[in-house]
């Protein structure tokens, strides 16, 4: 909630004149309204996590084709040397579990191939990492590797106690190409190099929905958490790749230090409207190229972009409206458009639910940590009334009320939706 401690706490903070901006937290597989404290915080920035676009990690080679891969957590380093045969043996899930997709058999996975004295290639699902570890070391294998079920990598924990063996992970990709060129042998190298990733500009799959607990929005904003390459624990590597929206509040940390170097008299109330105006609004990730939209619950006002926030001319209040419960009668709220440039602006206003479609999702979390009714969707209707442009004076600024009207026919109970409103200058420049 808003008010738990540390979250009040950092929005003091604010109140006294500190920046503050806090991790939206990596709970996605709890569904709507996870997103933590101190990131629900009334006037913190909290921050969604996107894909890094590349990512850097030590590899091996299977055919003179180099294949990144990420170490399991409480897991042996990979080998850093030597070539040996890499086998497909199916999900390896060692215990019945007839609750999985698809259902675990009495007894576990039947292995495809034995892996005994080979490296294992494991497909991610149906069990934990640490039960496939265990059995392809049970079985003889000399490497886990366990490909992800969908598109990138992914960063896999094994949890305590450690177990001392050696677990990696790859992408789903890589995994695919492997499989189709069995029996084949890989090779072990002690360098590291840069990879693309396949979901490089998404949001990342573990990043947090809101919205906060008393239906505030949240996060406020996305910036890059995932496949993030930089400094570690001296103890383990000087250097390592991980992901979480850990990485992803740092680099919004320091594009508002970079905001309040270029204007140092911008209020710490200010920071977080002005990074949230020229933020850039995100696609789906579990549809690229479809151009449908990533709930606003989870990506905030989009993938922060600082040299468009430091060089804006016009700031727009509030960076963000929350409906709270929409189901009464409709709600007008009040924008107003500052022009700090030296030539007047007319605005086109256009509201964004990419295309004809709002981004919702609809669901909250059962007790139990599992999803209840959980869904994503995006409503084709238009629901918001506000005039077609706005004329801004240079130095001045100007008003717009804009109306927010419930829909009538989407009557599913716990729907959350939201979009964008765009301001675009008539002539050209910064929307």
């Amino acid at each position: 909630w808003p008010q738990y401690p540390t979250a009040a706490a950092a929005t003091r903070l604010v109140n006294k004149g500190v920046t503050v901006v806090a991790s939206i937290g990596n709970e996605c597989d709890l569904g709507t309204f996870a997103a933590g404290a101190p990131g629900v915080g009334k006037k913190v920035i909290g921050v969604a996590s996107v894909d890094n676009t590349h990512f850097q990690s030590p590899y091996f080679e299977v055919e003179g084709v180099k294949i990144g891969y990420n170490e399991m957590s409480n897991a042996d380093p990979a080998p850093t040397s030597g070539t040996e045969e890499i086998v497909f043996v199916g999900r390896g899930c060692a215990a019945e579990d007839a609750t999985a997709t698809p259902p675990v058999p009495p007894g576990g996975d039947p292995y495809l191939v034995d892996p005994n004295g080979k490296v294992a290639l494991i497909v991610r699902g149906a069990c934990s990492f640490r039960d496939k570890v265990l059995r392809a070391q049970a079985a003889g294998a000399t490497v886990a590797v366990v490909q992800n079920s969908g598109p990138g990598n992914f960063y896999g924990q094994l949890g305590e106690p450690d177990v001392a063996y050696p677990a990696v992970s790859i992408s789903g990709e890589d995994g695919a190409y492997i499989q189709g060129l069995e029996p084949v042998d890989l090779t072990w190298s002690d360098q590291m190099d840069s990879f693309p990733n396949p979901t490089g500009g998404y949001i990342s799959d573990f990043s947090s929905y809101g919205l906060a607990a008393d239906l505030s929005l949240k996060p406020d904003i996305a910036a890059p958490g995932g496949s993030i390459y930089s400094t570690y624990v001296m103890e383990k590597a000087d250097y390592a790749t991980l992901g979480g929206t850990s990485m992803a509040s740092p680099h919004v940390a320091g594009a508002a230090a970079l905001l309040l170097e270029a204007h140092p008299n911008t209020p710490s109330q200010a920071v977080r409207r002005i990074l949230q105006n020229s933020a850039d609004p995100l696609e789906w990730n579990l549809a690229p190229g479809s151009g449908l939209g990533e709930s606003i619950h989870r990506q905030g006002a989009g993938l922060l972009d600082i040299d468009d926030s430091i060089l804006a001319t016009t700031r727009i209040e509030p960076g963000k409206i929350s409906l709270g419960e929409s189901e009464g009668a409709p709600a007008v709220h009040t924008i107003t458009i500052e022009n700090n440039g030296d030539a007047d602006v007319t605005y086109d206003l256009t509201h964004e639910g990419y295309g004809d479609f709002i981004p919702g999702t609809n669901g909250m979390v059962a007790t139990t940590g599992t999803f209840a009714d959980y869904m994503e969707f995006w409503l084709s209707f238009d629901f918001v009334v506000m005039p077609p442009s706005v004329f801004v004076p240079a130095g001045g600024e100007a008003t717009v009320d804009v109306t927010f009207v419930p829909d009538t026919w989407w009557e599913v109970d716990l729907s959350t939706y939201g979009g964008h409103i765009l301001f675009e200058p008539q002539g050209g420049g910064q929307d």
